[in-house]
């Protein structure tokens, strides 16, 4: 996440927390990028074993609108250890 997110959000590098898209949950520790624009979240998928696709939706590169990208609302939680 962007360095203001996390900030509005009250996490920093390191805490483990909950992302929840309409699709799923994944749990993960969270690592904060000066680079990433405010309001997006990079999760790679192509990772042998990651469910992070798991908050990823079934889309179809025929459909309209589709765009290559794969990308879903989110939701931030820090998790209490």
């Amino acid at each position: 996440v962007s360095t203001a997110d996390a900030a509005r959000l009250g996490i920093q590098g390191g805490d483990e927390v909950r992302v929840t898209s309409p699709h799923g949950v994944v749990e993960r520790e969270i690592c904060v990028a000066e680079d990433l624009a405010s309001g997006l979240v990079l999760g790679p998928t192509a990772v042998h074993g990651n469910d992070a696709r798991n908050l990823l939706g079934l889309t179809s590169p025929e459909g309209p609108g589709f765009s290559g990208w794969n990308s879903c609302p989110v939701r931030i939680e820090k998790m209490e250890r």
